[in-house]
């Protein structure tokens, strides 16, 4: 059989596969509508935004230093000063504020002196909201220095800075962080995965009808099975991960980063995800089976991965351990796209894991696939 009937037969198959599980009720509740909700409860108890307070303990009580609090107030955050560090910490342990800034003494001097002089955040482990606070407290530095490099250029004072002065020269402002800017992208990543998990108890239902077996009956080979259902794993993880990115930028205000950047990601983490899939359809025996073991696991990959928490909360081996998952790849790579505001180069490191995973994990799993259906004849 040609290549161009096999292709027309798993396009067929993709198709009817698309078609059965539109009808499902469950499909728009797992790709779509429990990620949904779970992006506003998580980024409406945990989100960052212009009413949060960030704790400043300020030890150099310099013009420089309160050149930073006016930049932290521009970044639509509140400032409360405190003494010392330890009120700062009592503080953020009530939760009275979610961040803290520490400016060591000398910190004027120092810039004035063209020394670099490091400025500390703090945060409590385990919260998203601390990587949407860090972003904040790392622009308005960024902007002082800024400041700073400009004044030893001109000559000249500058007697007040705003995060608006560096706005359209620099980048955008730190207000167009949102409260759903970390769990946006990590229940994306979630569910692309855990969904891919699940819906590999389809492929084991088929075999259990013995659809696969009428379906060799006919004139359709092996490949031509292997490739449709391939397609639409694919077709699944690129339909989720696309709606989830749309609405958390429609509706969350979502500022994803660079587009060629975020579709190579989406792109890759849907293949990954066609891969989980494929390798679950294979090896469950039963429907049941599959789903039972498919939700631990993913919800354990996402543990791991970083999309409850971020992974600098965790020591250094659980996230060596995190990074064995493509979601901790693809999680570094949402928060340097979102938060760090870089390039494709920013994130090249990430696409590369992602692509190694893709590689290895995608043949295996149709290989196996092969296996499975030659099998039931």
């Amino acid at each position: 059989m040609r290549w161009g009937n096999t292709w027309s037969r798993a396009l067929a198959i993709a198709a009817t596969n698309w078609r059965r599980a539109s009808k499902d009720r469950r499909a728009p509740l797992t790709i779509l509508v429990l990620p949904v909700l779970i992006m506003i409860v998580v980024g409406t108890v945990f989100g960052v935004d212009s009413r949060d307070p960030v704790g400043l303990v300020d030890r150099d009580h310099g013009h420089r230093s309160e050149q930073l609090r006016t930049l932290l107030e521009g970044s639509d955050l509140r400032v409360r000063t405190y003494a010392n560090e330890g009120d700062m910490r009592a503080a953020l342990r009530r939760a009275r504020v979610l961040a803290g800034v520490i400016v060591p003494a000398g910190y004027s001097r120092a810039l004035d002196g063209g020394r670099s002089v490091q400025v500390r955040a703090v945060s409590q482990p385990g919260r998203s909201e601390s990587a949407v606070l860090r972003a904040r407290v790392a622009r308005a530095v960024n902007q002082q220095s800024l400041a700073v490099l400009t004044e030893r250029a001109t000559g000249r004072r500058l007697d007040a800075v705003s995060s608006r002065s560096f706005q359209t020269r620099y980048g955008r402002a730190p207000s167009d962080v949102s409260p759903f800017s970390y769990t946006a992208p990590s229940n994306l990543v979630l569910f692309v995965i855990l969904t891919s998990l699940v819906f590999g108890s389809g492929f084991v239902s088929s075999r259990q009808l013995g659809t696969v077996r009428r379906m060799l009956a006919t004139p359709t080979p092996a490949r031509a099975i292997v490739l449709g259902q391939a397609l639409s794993a694919v077709v699944v993880g690129l339909v989720q991960a696309t709606g989830l990115f749309a609405i958390g930028a429609l509706f969350f205000r979502v500022h994803w980063g660079n587009p060629l950047a975020c579709a190579l990601l989406i792109l890759l983490l849907a293949v990954v995800g066609a891969a989980v899939q494929l390798m679950m359809a294979t090896a469950a025996r039963t429907p049941e089976q599959a789903i039972a073991v498919a939700v631990p696991l993913g919800i354990a990959f996402g543990m791991l991965g970083g999309c409850m928490w971020p992974l600098e909360a965790v020591g250094p081996g659980m996230r060596a351990i995190g990074h064995l998952t493509p979601n901790a790849w693809a999680m570094d790579a949402w928060v340097r796209l979102v938060f760090g505001r870089v390039g494709l180069a920013g994130v090249q490191r990430q696409l590369l894991a992602l692509a190694a995973f893709a590689v290895v994990l995608f043949p295996l799993a149709t290989w196996r696939l092969r296996r499975v259906v030659t099998s039931s004849r």
